[in-house]
């Protein structure tokens, strides 16, 4: 590892201290593992990884961990101590990612472990700031621009306290315990320095409200009484204005479903009648087909209608050539 040739930027206490609160936990889902922290141990969340350049020169995803195994073996580690010259110091309890930037962990120290508890007050002291994961890489490329690899995941096998990690953005965030007291003096100190400010002021509020209240008065004119509205009134009204409208907005917005409803309803049965009528409109479609084809075929069958006989009426014949004829006649006949 040549490290005059790495360039990174350890963060000094207050950039730290400024990156911290730059990370949102409501936006992290944690895993749980099988560890177990016992009543009243001081747990501690930490940044075990970032995704920041590390002195190896490489560069891991953080979101990128599978804890399958993990969940059944959240081993604690001192200094990658895998070997077991140094037991476990503690267990770690949920793991979860801020984005692609921070791995971020729950662990805490075993408390009937000495050696563990020596490690724990380096930590609660400053003196030990810094933490490490052991990882095995799944998905990886190696970058010519860094000369170092990118990964993009990994199996997370643990998490040691260092002494010097190879990623410097790593630490403490916060610390919780079961029990009152859990803190260190100074920050158990600043909070009840700001709780006492906090209840002063709130005092300060109340004692100028009363004051403007008791100046509150009723002033009665001939056509009937005035009343002062103190600013509590007011705020009491504009809240029942505001249920009224909640209210209304809420009758409205159900009106409105039920408008919709009937409308799809509505929809459906166009779309039945439709489809009915595209029914009606194919059967038609088949019967002309047939009849079609059956005047193709001469199948038609024609009713006998009568014939028709024009009458021609008789030649008109003159009356003496007709009696004439008739003598010639009756002549020949003698």
């Amino acid at each position: 590892m040549k490290i005059d040739k790495i360039k990174y930027l350890k963060p000094s206490l207050e950039n730290w201290e400024l990156e911290k609160k730059k990370i949102k936990l409501d936006d992290v889902i944690f895993q749980k593992t099988i560890a177990k922290k016992p009543e009243g141990v001081k747990e501690y969340l930490i940044v075990a990884s970032s995704g920041d350049l590390d002195r190896d020169n490489d560069k891991i995803k953080s979101d990128g961990f599978d804890i399958k195994n993990l969940k059944k073996n959240p081993t604690f580690l001192f200094n990658h101590s895998w070997w077991g010259t140094t037991l476990p110091i503690g267990a770690i309890l949920e793991v979860g990612a801020y984005k692609e930037k921070y791995l971020l962990m729950k662990v805490y120290f075993d408390p009937d472990d000495e050696f563990a508890q020596k490690v724990k007050r380096k930590y609660d002291k400053k003196i030990m700031n810094q933490f490490s994961i052991g990882f095995s890489a799944d998905d990886y490329i190696y970058n010519e621009e860094h000369q170092g690899y990118d990964i993009k995941s990994f199996e997370l096998l643990e998490v040691s306290a260092v002494v010097l990690p190879a990623n410097p953005n790593t630490g403490i965030i916060e610390t919780s315990k079961s029990f009152k007291g859990a803190m260190d003096e100074d920050l158990f100190k600043s909070y009840q320095d700001r709780i006492a400010k906090d209840i002063t002021e709130k005092k300060e509020d109340i004692q100028e409200e009363a004051i403007e209240i008791d100046k509150v008065k009723e002033i009665e004119t001939e056509e009937s009484p005035l009343r002062i509205i103190s600013n509590k009134d007011l705020n009491s009204m504009v809240d029942n204005f505001n249920k009224i409208l909640s209210d209304k907005f809420e009758i409205l917005n159900k009106k409105f479903t039920e408008i919709i409803d009937t409308e799809n309803k509505i929809n459906k049965s166009l779309k039945k009648i439709l489809s009915i009528e595209s029914d009606i409109q194919t059967r038609l479609s088949i019967v002309e087909d047939d009849i079609t084809s059956l005047n193709s075929k001469n199948m038609i069958f024609h009713t006998n209608k009568p014939k028709t006989i024009k009458i021609i009426d008789e030649p008109k014949i003159d009356k003496k050539l007709q009696s004439e004829f008739n003598n010639i006649f009756d002549k020949e006949k003698n």
